[in-house]
């Protein structure tokens, strides 16, 4: 039986442990997790899935996959490094490194939050300038024989850029990247534009002109106003206010303080493709020759972006911290399951001891109660010795069964304890006097050695034993019908 599709803390993916949710899209969702090899624990990842809701679609399939063979080609540092690739029991999965570091547009938030003012503007500058580089790289991707493969991330946005506490920039997520060999159409299955509304181009929203890299030129000049304007370039009540605008500017709103930065805005934010920056890398360049005027280098470099999230945004990597220590700790359902186990494992002792005990007692009952033809002509002997010195009393099985607690002596449950088809041991002392006296008539005549005495005690001591045996037998029936008329038979 296939298992549960459904996603949870403890679940394995091919050799990666669920540890707790990072994230969701419309399409997948991401986790932290940890890698398991052969000599052990191993590093933690990040790890995409596709949702279950949409694992049978074969169109978000094949968008999956795509974005597999788009991420797994680049290798640069301003980009996430994809993995792997793998699926188990139906579950798609790509494996990315994990990065210590928060979203772009958190950052801002935090900021603007804490000061009421937009990120400092070489903050914003180099962040914006090494996601070009990050693009850029993306953006020249070839196949095994050197053709371009025309890479177009389009969902270039404050959230899909991740900047470490090291000051490190990564773009990530290329799930609705086109590329010149993807498999999947260009929009989904209802005709939906893919993207965030407020970063979309406009040849993203009208689509008469084919998408080539200048649109993530658009997104990245969104990203960068944004951070140091502290609002968006493109607003609205709804998504079709806000469409309409991106539609019918003939110009990105100006950024007044800084005539450098507003040629970059200017340039980047064109209606037209052609005239904006050709390359993501042109517009790298742009920015760095800015953040080189009058000594702003100065505090430009990644290094100083990591100081500037210490001193500025402490709270951030405290966060995270916590969020990491709660992921790796044993969690209340892990410490659950193992409670549940042990407590499986104490009720499959518990049984075993009480099959044990059971067992044990069953043969102490076989040793101490002998079998139901236990009953002999020994123990009623001894019986009816006892009797003499001591009063009985005599149980039925039929007292038994109503619940009675049976208070016989020894002799009394022995006789009894098998069944009512045992004839009860009669409790009156039957009288043998006469017989004692002729046997010891029989002695007397034995000691005198006369044979015919002798002969005389021996008929005499069989005749005796004869009439005991049946005035026995008429004293037990005797006893036999007085029980049965106590009993109502």
């Amino acid at each position: 039986m296939a298992r549960s599709r459904v996603l949870r803390r403890g679940r394995r993916l091919g050799r990666y442990e669920l540890l707790a949710p990072v994230g969701e899209g419309g399409m997948a969702s991401v986790w932290l997790a940890r890698a398991h090899g052969s000599r052990g624990t191993g590093k933690l990842v990040a790890l995409k899935t596709i949702k279950a809701s949409l694992a049978d679609d074969a169109l978000f399939e094949r968008w999956f996959l795509d974005e597999a063979r788009i991420a797994q080609r680049i290798f640069h540092s301003n980009v996430a490094a994809t993995l792997d690739l793998g699926e188990e029991d139906g579950t798609l999965f790509l494996v990315m490194e994990w990065i210590d570091g928060d979203a772009l547009g958190r950052v801002r938030r935090a900021y603007q939050r804490a000061t009421g003012e937009p990120l400092p503007a070489p903050i914003a500058l180099r962040i914006v300038a090494d996601m070009c580089k990050g693009l850029h790289a993306a953006h020249e991707l070839t196949d095994e024989h050197g053709e371009d493969l025309h890479v177009v991330h389009r969902d270039v946005s404050p959230n899909n850029v991740l900047v470490t506490s090291s000051g490190a920039v990564k773009l990530i997520d290329f799930g609705i990247a086109t590329a010149r060999d993807r498999t999947s159409p260009e929009t989904t299955t209802l005709g939906f534009i893919r993207g965030k509304t407020n970063y979309l181009a406009p040849e993203q929203i009208h689509r008469r002109t084919p998408l080539d890299r200048r649109c993530d030129i658009w997104g990245a000049g969104v990203c960068l106003y944004e951070l140091l304007v502290g609002e968006l370039p493109f607003t609205g009540h709804d998504s079709e206010a806000i469409l309409a605008k991106i539609l019918s500017a003939t110009a990105p709103p100006s950024f007044e303080g800084d005539a450098g930065i507003d040629e970059i805005l200017c340039r980047s934010l064109a209606p037209y493709p052609e005239d904006r920056f050709a390359t993501a890398e042109e517009m790298q360049r742009a920015i760095e020759a800015v953040l080189g005027r009058d000594g702003a280098s100065e505090i430009a470099s990644e290094a100083d972006v990591a100081a500037f999230l210490a001193s500025e945004l402490p709270e951030l990597a405290g966060e995270r911290r916590d969020r990491l220590a709660e992921a790796l700790a044993p969690s209340d359902s892990d410490a659950e399951r193992r409670a549940d186990r042990g407590s499986l494992r104490g009720r499959h002792m518990a049984a075993a001891l009480a099959a044990t005990l059971l067992a044990g007692g069953a043969a102490a009952a076989m040793i101490l109660r002998p079998p139901r033809t236990a009953v002999s002509s020994v123990a009623v002997s001894s019986a009816a010795a006892l009797r003499a010195s001591e009063p009985q009393t005599v149980v039925s099985s039929d007292t038994a069964a109503h619940g009675s607690p049976p208070e016989a002596s020894p002799a009394g449950v022995l006789a009894h304890e098998d069944g009512a088809d045992k004839k009860p041991i009669p409790t009156k002392k039957p009288t043998t006097a006469n017989h004692a006296n002729t046997a010891n008539h029989a002695n007397t005549a034995n000691h005198a050695n006369t044979a015919s005495h002798a002969n005389t005690a021996s008929h005499s001591n069989t005749a005796n034993h004869a009439n005991t045996a049946s005035s026995e037998k008429k004293s037990a029936t005797k006893n036999d019908k007085e029980r049965e008329r106590d009993l109502g038979f």
